[in-house]
């Protein structure tokens, strides 16, 4: 039989990181004792949305190319490509 303890720690891995001293001042000095981890995980979240994201746009880099795209070579030619794609939009929102 699990204990309640155990099973709110389910899907849960401890690790052992290493801080630099300064920084580990400032979280006990600013976050309270049980709200650390929690710091913590939204901090490392944080990054990995946004090293995800770098590493999206890295790979999606070269994709546009002018050669592929000759109808959408002036402003104009947005303009009208983004006038039609927002008007299927809001006629499927509209249903």
């Amino acid at each position: 039989m699990t204990s309640t303890r155990e099973r709110a720690q389910e899907g849960i891995e401890r690790v052992n990181v290493r801080f630099p001293k300064a920084l580990m001042d400032d979280l006990r000095r600013y976050v309270p004792q049980r709200k650390r981890s929690e710091v913590i995980i939204a901090g490392t979240v944080r990054m990995l949305a946004e090293l995800k994201r770098r590493a999206a746009l890295q790979a999606g880099a070269g994709a546009w190319s002018d050669e592929r795209h000759p109808d959408l070579q002036g402003q104009e030619d947005v303009n009208r490509y983004l006038a039609a794609l927002r008007a299927t939009a809001n006629e499927r929102l509209s249903r």
